[in-house]
């Protein structure tokens, strides 16, 4: 028996094919009556169209799951909004109810600071600053004020515990622990601030041809207080006449101050020189200067110089004036007076010194002394002024009365 294979297509080139098998079937006499040679495509059409029918058959139940999925992630969507819009209700009730429970704020009252020193004298410009401790009520816990020209503070604050610092640049910082609770007046006292002596040295300021030493400074020796002293020399050929001040400090502050003119010869050497008596010691001062100014040539030669006397008439016979003379190498007056009475006397002593062609006291010319000495019977009294118009010293006047 004779196998034939049969090619069936579905494409456009299947009449063609089966075209070409009937032919060779014709030829073999084995033709069949009842093929009119389209049957095998259409059955093959039938197929391929009941294929199809059944694909798309098996593609509706994958639309209806893709459906079905889609429904659930939108109610997925929708449970997990509504879980969060519970969320925010629940934290909105929370932050509700957190409001609610807020610590009430303590009541306000004014605090007063007044501020002295050790002396009970007002400081001015006191700055004050206080922290407060942690509250529960959103407070403030920090507050600045600064004192008047009295020494006092006043600001409103809320109750509390606070640290409270109190500064100026002058004195000793103070920290007070204060428990605000109403209207209060808070009293310090500071303590001015103590300089270090190793910070400062002693200074001469010289503006004079003079050459000067170094300072000596020594307490007691048969007299009260502080004593400074310093060598100076006049090497010129010209007497000289200047202003001196000696100044005791402390810190930045004056603790004493002395002042004087002076007169130096040529080729002289000599001591200025200072007694503070309002200063127990000399350690009590930080530092010390001295001045050396104001100077001018002095032309004056012995004799130069004339004085006279003028006696008040109850003085007369009583307070007597032995001698007195101008020095011309120290530019200073010295004068001997004398209690001639049988009794204890307050003798009054004026020296006053005229510039160049002024014979009556003119504060631009002239220089007054006075003195008020007790002198017992028979006592002698010495009296010495330097000029400080040297310069210009024509003449003096020793002016004599009693009290």
């Amino acid at each position: 028996m004779e196998r034939r294979t049969f090619i069936v297509s579905t494409g456009a080139g299947a009449g063609a094919v089966l075209a070409g098998c009937a032919d060779a079937e014709e030829e073999n006499g084995n033709v069949n009556e009842d093929d009119d040679g389209t049957g095998g495509a259409e059955g093959s059409d039938d197929g391929e169209s009941e294929s199809e029918e059944e694909t798309d058959d098996s593609t509706e139940p994958d639309e209806e799951s893709e459906g079905e999925e889609q429904d659930g992630e939108t109610e997925g969507e929708d449970e997990a909004a509504e879980s969060e819009g519970d969320e925010d209700e629940g934290a909105s009730e929370e932050e509700d109810a957190a409001d609610e429970e807020e610590a009430e704020k303590p009541p306000t009252s004014e605090i007063t600071i007044s501020v002295t020193d050790t002396e009970g004298e007002s400081i001015a410009g006191v700055e004050v600053h206080g922290e407060g401790e942690p509250h529960e009520a959103d407070i403030p816990l920090e507050f600045d004020a600064e004192t008047d020209e009295d020494g006092v503070a006043s600001t409103p604050i809320y109750e509390n515990e606070y640290t409270i610092e109190v500064d100026h640049p002058d004195y000793d910082a103070e920290t007070v622990e204060h428990a605000h609770e109403g209207e209060t007046e808070v009293s310090v006292e500071l303590e001015a601030d103590k300089p270090d002596p190793d910070e400062y040295e002693n200074e001469i300021l010289n503006e004079t041809p003079l050459e000067v030493e170094k300072f000596e400074m020594y307490d007691g020796y048969g007299v009260s207080g502080c004593v400074v002293r310093v060598p100076i020399a006049n090497e010129g050929e010209e007497q000289l006449q200047f202003d001196y001040t000696f100044t005791a400090h402390y810190g930045d502050d004056v603790l004493a101050e002395f002042s004087s003119p002076e007169t130096i010869d040529t080729h002289t050497e000599r001591d200025l020189s200072a007694q503070f008596s309002d200063i127990d010691t000399c350690n009590e001062a930080t530092h010390f200067t001295l001045e050396l100014g104001n100077y001018q040539e002095v032309d004056h030669e012995d004799g130069d110089v004339e004085g006279e006397i003028t006696t008040d008439s109850e003085a007369e016979g009583v307070f007597v004036v032995e001698d007195h003379e101008f020095d011309n190498s120290e530019c200073r007056i010295s004068v001997d007076a004398v209690n001639e009475s049988d009794e204890t006397i307050t003798g009054l002593l004026e020296i006053v010194m005229y510039g160049a062609g002024v014979t009556e006291i003119d504060e631009a010319q002239t220089q007054s002394n006075s003195f008020d000495s007790e002198l017992e019977p028979g006592e002698t009294r010495s009296f010495h002024v330097g000029s400080s118009i040297c310069a210009e010293l024509e003449s003096y006047e020793v002016r004599v009365d009693v009290e």
